[in-house]
């Protein structure tokens, strides 16, 4: 009996034993095919891009993983990888093939139009011929009529030494053809004429050639529209049918697998948009969306810019960040700075996803060449040194794009790597604007604080920050001045306006005087 219950007591270590490490890791790689897969919308037979490419960076992981065959899985890869490299040059062999005969297929039209203009040329040639001897006959009959006339005044009238023959200049009379400027002046209007012709013939004329051309593609273009548009109603007619029978998800899916992406634009959108009532968590609307960004492989082209702002503002009120990353990441989204201001909203209120929010919006931007929101983004990740380093290099920053920075990030860090010297180049924001526009712009701590850092390192600090601060004038340093007395900070006032006298040539004189009632200071400050 003893022996019985130390038995069953004793547990059973084969259920005991852990989960074999690389049936986890099996786990986790079907997982990752899996979702991969769905996300990318691949089918479940047949050759695919995406797919292979999916199985061949799970190959790789698995020959990371393996040891004792690493070496063979590698030449299995290799010897995979060689077979679909010569399938792939395979396949634009036969495309070039296919090509090449549809080419020759039409030498035999090519071959007939050429024979018909031949024809047409040959028969010009003739034309241009027959005129020819007709002009030709008539000229020798002129010929032998002056021959004849000149005969006959030889033998009428008698020799003559010189004689000139005189002919007028069509459109001039006989005693402004014998006038050097009147012919100089009509010789300069014939040129300008003969330029105005040739300048017209270069330019409003064109071969007739061309114009038989653009007819030509007109008219194939015309039958290419026309095969489009029944093509885009009979697509219509097929998505109608399973909008209407509330197949939303196949209507998504269709509306993805048409060519050319002809059912991607804004009408089928707020179609979408419009539904209310659906089953489900994913909205129809989001389906549409994951539908048409997926399809990007196939269309070749990303969704508008107001396309993909309704699509990412979709995706983020569902909290469907993933989504997001995984279009802005793979350039499927078309970039705007509106689309950046949607991604950094949202950042500022979900606050777990802010840095990655940051990142994202820092990628919209920069691709839409909002370079001040972008460094902005930078300096929200505590990036500031990547965001110094992103101003020098854009050389695109103006003076109110580095207070539009101070203003949404007043960093003291930030601050003071813009008003000081960054690895070798000068300070790109005056220290005096910074804190005028700090201490203006609810931001007084922050400005106080970094004239408190100058004031500390002693009174030539703050005299060299006020005399090598050529943006900022003498009366805005009294203006700042004046805030401190507001502030009560009357050691920063004393020290600015020790240094504006003395510049001036005049004294200061500090006038204390207690009140009865609260026992505040009042400061005036007098310039002689």
């Amino acid at each position: 009996m003893a022996t019985e219950g130390l038995s069953t007591a004793t547990p059973d270590k084969s259920q005991a034993r852990s989960p074999n490490p690389a049936d986890r890791n099996l786990c986790r790689i079907r997982t990752h095919i899996n979702t991969e897969t769905e996300a990318l919308g691949c089918p479940d037979q047949g050759p695919d891009e995406q797919r292979y490419i999916i199985y061949r960076n799970v190959f790789d992981k698995v020959i990371e993983n393996a040891t004792a065959y690493k070496n063979i899985l590698t030449s299995i890869k290799q010897e995979y990888e060689e077979s679909i490299n010569v399938l792939h040059k395979g396949k634009g062999d036969s495309l070039f093939l296919r090509r090449k005969l549809k080419s020759m297929a039409f030498e035999p039209m090519t071959y007939m139009a050429y024979k018909k203009r031949a024809m047409q040329l040959q028969n010009k040639i003739d034309l241009i011929k027959q005129n020819t001897a007709e002009l030709e006959a008539q000229l020798q009959a002129v010929k032998k009529s002056r021959d004849v006339q000149k005969e006959q005044t030889k033998q009428t009238l008698p020799p003559q030494e010189d004689v000139f023959r005189i002919t007028c200049i069509p459109g001039l009379t006989l005693q402004e053809s014998i006038n050097v400027e009147v012919l100089c002046k009509h010789l300069r209007n014939l040129e300008k004429k003969l330029k105005s012709l040739e300048f017209a013939k270069e330019t409003k004329y064109v071969p007739i050639q061309i114009k038989t051309n653009i007819i030509q593609d007109i008219n194939q273009k015309m039958q290419q529209w026309e095969v489009l548009d029944i093509v885009n109603k009979q697509l219509k007619l097929r998505f109608n049918k399973l909008f209407d029978d509330k197949q939303y998800k196949a209507a998504a899916k269709h509306v993805a697998n048409c060519p050319r992406g002809i059912l991607h634009n804004l009408e089928v959108m707020e179609r979408f948009k419009a539904i209310t009532e659906y089953e489900g968590h994913i909205s129809p609307l989001l389906q549409f969306f994951e539908a048409v960004m997926n399809s990007f492989s196939a269309v070749k082209h990303s969704p508008n810019a107001k396309m993909s702002l309704e699509g990412v503002e979709c995706a983020l009120t569902q909290n469907r960040l993933d989504l997001v990353i995984h279009w802005i990441i793979q350039q499927r989204v078309t970039c705007s700075e509106e689309l950046g201001d949607l991604i950094y909203n949202y950042g500022d209120t979900e606050l777990r996803n802010m840095d990655t929010c940051m990142v994202l919006a820092q990628i919209v931007y920069n691709k839409c060449d909002v370079h001040k929101k972008a460094a902005l983004c930078l300096c929200r990740c505590r990036q500031i040194s990547g965001a110094m380093e992103y101003i020098h290099d854009s050389k695109k920053f103006s003076l109110d794009d580095y207070l539009f920075l101070v203003n949404k990030c007043p960093n003291s860090e930030l601050i003071q790597c813009l008003t000081n010297e960054w690895n070798g180049n000068p300070a790109v924001l005056s220290t005096g604007i910074a804190v005028l526009w700090l201490i203006s712009n609810d931001h007084e701590e922050t400005g106080f604080h970094l004239l408190k850092e100058i004031y500390d390192s002693g009174q030539d600090a703050m005299e060299r920050t006020i005399l090598n601060d050529v943006n900022c004038t003498l009366e805005d340093w009294q203006e700042i001045a004046a805030k401190c007395n507001t502030h009560n900070l009357n050691e920063l006032a004393d020290s600015i306006f020790t240094v504006l006298t003395s510049q001036e040539g005049g004294t200061v004189i500090t006038i204390t005087t207690e009140s009865d009632n609260d026992g505040a200071k009042l400061v005036e400050h007098i310039f002689l």
